[in-house]
């Protein structure tokens, strides 16, 4: 049977004409809300389908004035029936211009503790459960957002979505390093929506016990950190980590006493020193209640604020794995082509077209520090045949995708892996017509694999007419995405149409990954050389330098 026979299979059985424009009135254990119905149709499908759609639903009390910077509460019951049927405000956030196609939305607001769910209007009893934690580096973005339209993932893939809000930026991710202000707030925020979606997902449909968090980039790592935090972890099943291992060399975290020495410095810029010199109390008191939110934003693009993960685990991540943290959890992860397309194209500032870059630029960027043993070894390995006038775009591109995003996912796999989770791995090689980004030569870049897991290619709009080959890789994706939610294996309940490949478990001995492209074939042993020296080489080598540095003043 052909994929494209499947789908309308699908959509003949499931179609039913929307008989009232509002979804069935749902008790949740603080109260009711009312939903809307919305249609999911496309112009490669015949006839349409339903899908109920509650969109902000509070799951916390605002975290404004005295709540500020504190831990988020659950709500209080409320009499009467709430209006979920308007996009919630995103928290406060500052984007720049190059992302305004993305976080769109110019409805900011402190009180933003809102989630979305969707749920089949034919959804199966007890229906597996997708919890999508948004993204944009800790400091951007919405459940609301663009590219996670999601009538095609719950239409296609009879799953109930939730989507959440999040504190971000100095709201979230902002600490004085002790219980003044307490660090990991947006981490708690995400937390306390997973206990809500533990409490309440029944009353729409859903089974409480067959819940999966999925994410991308710094969402994917906070999944991660949610897998080693006890706490967290009772509230869910399966992950699906795209683009995002907790030891990325971008996910590092802040000591209590950096995160302490930050504060004071914000504390500086805003005007809010205290009279009593280390007096966090008072800080933090001025933070609540004398700056504005324009001000608390321009603070925290000008200390260049990272998210602080202090007390959140209780110790090293590996160590956390080895003891067993993700043995009862079912993981697919898995990453882009050219990751490292979206990291050249920030630090070679923003360029319409490919960049060219010198040997000392590259060099710079790889090493971030002038040692000659490390350049020539990078050199060696990523820039092998280069000419020292060429252009090595291509050295830095696949030096940042591996160090930053394809290795750790690695690691992470294989160490799950032995550690006895059921492991599925992906690597996205097919070049979408449309980046996300707006950026052509990005390629099969960081995020793009997005707009397949919501099925982006089953829309028309202004900028992209859709292709075969696209909307069909977007309908397996959807499918092996919502398969693995519902059994923990992307290969059933429902079983591929067409002559895929079945895709294999990945086990430390053969490493194999499913590679997301029109013929999704099967690989082993993903970039194993290069990140054999990003894991092991290099660490030893500098390592031993060291020590014989050390030797030679001692001898000295």
């Amino acid at each position: 049977m052909s994929w494209l026979t499947a789908v309308t299979i699908l959509t003949c059985v499931t179609f039913l004409q929307s008989l009232a424009d509002r979804a069935p009135v749902v008790s949740t254990n603080v109260g009711q809300v009312q939903g809307e119905t919305d249609t999911f149709s496309s112009k490669f499908l015949q006839g349409s389908g339903d899908v109920y759609s509650y969109r902000g639903i509070p799951f916390a009390k605002p975290p404004i004035n005295e709540r500020r910077f504190r831990p988020a509460e659950a709500m209080d019951p409320w009499e009467g029936v709430i209006n979920a049927t308007e996009i919630p405000p995103s928290c406060p956030q500052n984007y720049q211009t190059f992302y305004k196609h993305l976080y769109g939305t110019n409805n900011f607001s402190e009180d933003c503790l809102y989630l979305n769910v969707f749920v089949p209007r034919d959804a199966s009893p007890n229906a597996a459960v997708m919890v999508f934690i948004h993204g944009g580096s800790f400091t951007l973005g919405s459940g609301s957002d663009f590219p996670y339209n999601p009538l095609p993932l719950v239409f296609l893939g009879d799953v109930i979505l939730v989507t959440i809000n999040y504190r971000l930026n100095i709201f979230g991710f902002f600490s004085t390093g002790d219980d003044a202000i307490p660090a990991n707030l947006g981490l708690t925020d995400q937390r306390l929506a997973l206990k809500w979606v533990n409490e309440n997902i029944e009353a729409f449909g859903g089974d409480p016990q067959k819940v999966t968090v999925f994410g991308e980039r710094c969402w994917s790592a906070c999944i991660s950190w949610h897998l080693l935090s006890e706490e967290s972890r009772q509230y869910f099943q399966r992950v699906i980590l795209q683009s995002g291992p907790p030891y990325a060399n971008w996910a590092n975290v802040l000591t209590p006493e950096q995160s302490r020495d930050i504060a004071f410095l914000a504390a500086d810029i805003g005007g809010c020193t205290p009279s009593v010199p280390g007096d966090t109390s008072g800080l933090a008191d001025c933070f609540r209640t004398t700056l504005t939110v324009e001000e608390l934003l321009e603070i925290h693009s000008k200390c260049g604020l990272q998210p602080m993960m202090v007390n959140f685990y209780t110790d090293d991540v590996n160590t956390l794995i080895e003891e067993g943290a993700y043995s009862n959890i079912d993981i697919l992860l898995g990453t882009n082509k050219d990751e490292g397309t979206f990291c050249t194209y920030f630090v070679t500032g923003l360029p319409e077209e490919r960049p060219f870059v010198s040997k000392d630029f590259f060099t710079f960027i790889t090493t971030g520090f002038n040692d000659p043993l490390v350049s020539d070894l990078l050199e060696a390995v990523y820039a092998s045949g280069i000419d020292q006038e060429d252009n090595y775009v291509g050295a830095l591109e696949d030096a940042l995708g591996d160090v930053s995003f394809k290795c750790g996912t690695s690691l992470l796999a294989r160490n799950a892996a032995t550690a006895g989770s059921t492991v599925y791995m992906y690597h996205m090689t097919h070049e979408p017509i449309r980046s996300l980004w707006n950026v052509t030569w990005l390629r099969a870049s960081h995020f793009d694999e997005l707009q397949f897991v919501f099925g982006l290619p089953f829309f028309d709009d202004p900028f992209y007419v859709p292709v075969y080959d696209e909307v069909k890789i977007a309908f397996y994706v959807i499918r092996m995405w919502t398969n693995f939610a519902k059994s923990g294996d992307p290969n059933g309940p429902i079983r591929l149409p067409g002559s895929i490949p079945e895709w294999p478990r990945f086990v430390p001995v053969s490493e194999e990954y499913k590679e997301l492209d029109i013929r999704f074939n099967n690989k082993r042993k993903l970039r194993q050389q290069h990140c054999q020296f990003w894991l092991k080489t290099l660490p030893e080598i500098v390592y031993l330098q060291a020590l014989c540095d050390s030797s030679t003043r001692t001898d000295a």
